[in-house]
């Protein structure tokens, strides 16, 4: 895993207000299965353990190497009415 690795905060200033966007970035390589192919599809949201960060694919590549998975993945929104942040799991929660 490589990441984040970015050093300024990306941010939106209008009327003196202003509002930082989510930037940090990660990279990481995984053993390729059903499993991993069938999560990590692009704009799949995900927790890493004891972060509470939520993430975005943005980008996956299965097959440059046989029997690996490669996933860019952007900082995202993490959506309380949705997502079990205690647990690390995106859209956990049932209503």
């Amino acid at each position: 895993m490589r990441g984040p690795v970015e050093t300024k905060i990306d941010y939106i200033q209008k009327h003196g207000i202003s509002v930082d966007n989510p930037n940090h970035s990660i990279h990481f390589l995984m053993p390729l299965n059903e499993e991993t192919k069938k999560y990590f599809r692009r704009y799949s949201k995900f927790y890493l353990q004891g972060d509470p960060t939520c993430w975005r694919v943005e980008a996956w590549d299965w097959l440059s190497t046989p029997g690996i998975l490669e996933v860019n993945a952007v900082e995202y929104f993490a959506n309380e009415s949705e997502d079990d942040i205690d647990a690390g799991i995106a859209g956990g929660l049932t209503l």
